[in-house]
């Protein structure tokens, strides 16, 4: 069985669905962004984190995150058992998604 492994600030990810339904009700996405092709996945893995002096930064994004990223650029699709992810750099990610109760 193999396992991947991003290094640095890389993440590796499940490329989503980004049609019409999605369990997020509203997204405000710039109208720069409208033209481009937006992608949307889950963070399966992520690295430890850019190289500092003293180590390593802690990455934004975590496992289990949902993102948009910028899908416009062809990326090399990898696979692990019966999936396939991507990976990207921290920088690619647009936007986190996050669930907000309407209490």
């Amino acid at each position: 069985m193999t396992r991947l492994k991003p290094l640095s600030d890389r993440l590796v990810v499940k490329k989503l669905d980004t049609g019409v339904g999605s369990e997020y009700t509203y997204v405000d996405i710039p109208d720069t962004l409208k033209s481009s092709a937006l992608g949307k996945g889950l963070v399966v893995r992520v690295g430890k984190g850019y190289r500092v002096e003293q180590g390593f930064a802690e990455l934004e994004v975590k496992a289990g995150d949902h993102i948009y990223f910028d899908d416009s650029t062809p990326r090399q699709k990898v696979k692990e058992g019966d999936e396939s992810f991507i990976f990207l750099r921290e920088a690619e990610v647009i936007a986190i998604i996050e669930e907000v109760s309407s209490e």
